[in-house]
């Protein structure tokens, strides 16, 4: 087991104060340098919580937005309730492409997500994505990425293409898709597109072939 917090808050800290004292192994981000309001100088939260990794900008505003967005959706998740919550969730920037041009689909996307549990959702967001490093943080494990990876995207994605360029250009192995009129969704919107690119990467790495339009190295 091994519990995963970000030294922010108290109950980051508390989670990561039970792991040392039980000896579970535990990690983490945090700004660089270790930066907390209440440590603002080096190593600050490194210096008692060393397993904790930094993210790679000394503004720590990204990271605390990406939380912030995350802690105000658990949130929505409980006090909405699941069929409220999937209605607000499901209309969100992100969505609107499959909105308008599937909306049977779409409806019927918002119905199976008003089935989900509404804590499962809220913890999904304030004990995962709330904690989890982006893409950047992992840079140098990406770097040493070995097997195939195919990255699909949709073009109307606008939170998602600046991350799958970066994949594209860190992972060695990794081949990009940008579908056309596309977006979040992508799977429910384009399963089609989604399908074939899918079967033609897996008969490519079937057959060693993945990276046969490289010349060896």
């Amino acid at each position: 087991m091994k519990l995963l917090s970000g030294g922010q808050s108290g109950v980051d800290r508390a989670v990561l104060n039970v792991a040392i004292e039980r000896g579970i192994d535990y990690g983490g981000w945090c700004p660089k340098d270790g930066w907390a309001e209440d440590l603002p100088k080096p190593p600050g939260l490194l210096a008692k919580y060393s397993k904790l990794k930094e993210t790679p900008l000394p503004d720590p505003a990204q990271r605390a937005a990406m939380r912030k967005v995350a802690l105000e959706t658990s949130a929505m998740f409980i006090e909405k309730g699941m069929a409220e919550a999937a209605k607000i969730y499901g209309d969100g920037q992100m969505r609107q492409t499959h909105k308008h041009k599937d909306p049977r689909g779409y409806a019927e996307f918002i119905r199976m997500l008003s089935e989900h549990s509404a804590l499962g959702h809220a913890l999904t967001m304030s004990m995962l994505q709330s904690k989890r490093p982006t893409l950047w943080d992992l840079e140098a494990d990406l770097k040493k990425f070995s097997v195939p990876l195919l990255i699909i995207v949709g073009d109307e994605d606008e939170s998602c293409l600046d991350g799958s360029v970066f994949l594209k250009r860190t992972a060695p192995t990794a081949g990009l898709l940008v579908l056309p009129r596309a977006s979040h969704t992508i799977t429910t919107e384009e399963p089609a597109a989604v399908n074939v690119a899918l079967a033609e990467l897996f008969a490519a790495a079937e057959a060693g072939r993945w990276m046969a339009h490289r010349a060896p190295a």
